[in-house]
């Protein structure tokens, strides 16, 4: 990264002597993804702001190619938790992207924009930014690196709909299992499967593959991507009931984490990291920071509590029951005993639930449901 950075600036500079606006755009906002990679994000921040301000002719034009640096600064607003300002930089992106018409850049714009739809419970939105990438997908010739990263992304985006069988055909699929060298090509495909060995409780498996992916990345000096990963190997350890390894890889995350104000890393993992983040409070891991992400919890629940959104479809009379008993205050546990059923069934419910009610958390769940009259 450091040799990177150094052939960047120099290209950077020759670019301005010459007069090359283009390589010039090119230069910055490579320069700018580099920072963010990086977690360097308010530098990312301004080196993109400074490509745009490169690419806006006198009248006001802004240049197709400007959407590199758009899209930066959508990722850089979205971590930060500003998805108002996020999902502006990135429909601008997204409007100027068939002029640019560079496939990879036009799938990154849609994917992001599945993110900040998904933040806002806005699934129907998300669906339609996955459709759009997937389209571009069809109508390009693209790598098979491409077309395995959106379907990467989709799986995610069922995991947090809900829809826990269509993530388990995607892992059986992707062609990814815990004990293959992990490729620095794949560590979203290898992330994605850990999620699906942690939803489907196969916790050793997840965190086997965590383990060598962390490795790999570290050596490589992916910032970002170790961040990625500490995140889910904590929650695995949380899983597995080893609170000491889960604070430890929680503890190294916030570290990393906070010069950037990463926000959304921790927001988008939902109930399980916020039970994290209390124990850490309470234990005074990384002083203020944790406190600052529970604020941000708390407002996102009563951003996401107050939308007046239709339910993206009709829960089942199960899953009415168990949203009932939810209501009543049982635990998962306790619900299962009362069903007869299996923890494990009670966990795919609640998933299911809150993919359909758009939410995150218990708390939201009930205030959705008491918005949309289910009871």
């Amino acid at each position: 990264y450091t040799q990177a950075e150094a052939a960047l600036e120099t290209a950077r500079r020759a670019a301005r002597e010459s007069g090359n606006r283009y390589l010039e755009l090119r230069a910055l906002s490579t320069l700018s993804a580099l920072a963010f990679d990086q977690c360097r994000l308010h530098q990312s921040r301004d080196l993109a702001r400074e490509a745009r301000t490169l690419a806006t002719l006198p009248g006001g034009q802004i240049l197709p190619s400007t959407g590199w640096a758009l899209v930066g600064l959508g990722l850089i607003h979205y971590e930060w938790n500003d998805l108002e300002a996020a999902e502006v930089y990135t429909r601008t992106a997204v409007e100027l992207g068939p002029n640019w018409g560079d496939p990879f850049d036009l799938v990154h714009m849609f994917l992001l924009m599945a993110d900040i739809k998904i933040a806002v419970g806005d699934f129907t939105g998300a669906q339609h930014a996955f459709e759009k990438g997937e389209e571009v997908i069809r109508s390009h010739a693209v790598s098979p690196d491409l077309i395995d990263w959106v379907q990467a992304a989709r799986a995610r985006y069922w995991l947090r709909q809900g829809n826990l069988a269509a993530a388990i055909r995607w892992a059986q699929d992707s062609g990814v299992s815990a004990t293959d060298e992990v490729s620095l090509y794949r560590t979203n495909q290898c992330r994605t499967r850990a999620r699906v060995h942690l939803a489907t409780e196969q916790y050793e498996a997840a965190l086997e593959l965590l383990m060598r992916l962390q490795e790999r990345v570290e050596a490589a000096g992916r910032t970002r991507s170790l961040l990625q990963t500490l995140v889910l190997r904590s929650l695995a350890h949380q899983a597995m009931n080893d609170t000491p390894q889960a604070l430890s890889a929680l503890k190294r995350t916030l570290t990393l984490a906070q010069p950037g104000g990463f926000i959304r890393l921790f927001l988008d993992e939902g109930e399980p990291m916020k039970d994290l983040l209390q124990l850490a409070q309470k234990r005074g891991i990384s002083h203020s920071y944790p406190s600052e992400l529970l604020a941000a919890f708390t407002k996102d629940d009563s951003s996401l509590s107050t939308r007046d959104q239709g339910i993206v479809e009709p829960l089942s009379d199960r899953e009415l029951e168990v949203l009932r008993l939810i209501a009543n205050g049982m635990s998962n546990q306790q619900i299962a005993e009362e069903l007869v059923i299996a923890v494990s069934t009670v966990k795919s419910h609640i998933n299911h639930i809150y993919g359909k009610l758009g939410v995150r958390s218990r708390t939201q769940a009930m205030a959705r449901a008491q918005t949309l009259g289910l009871w």
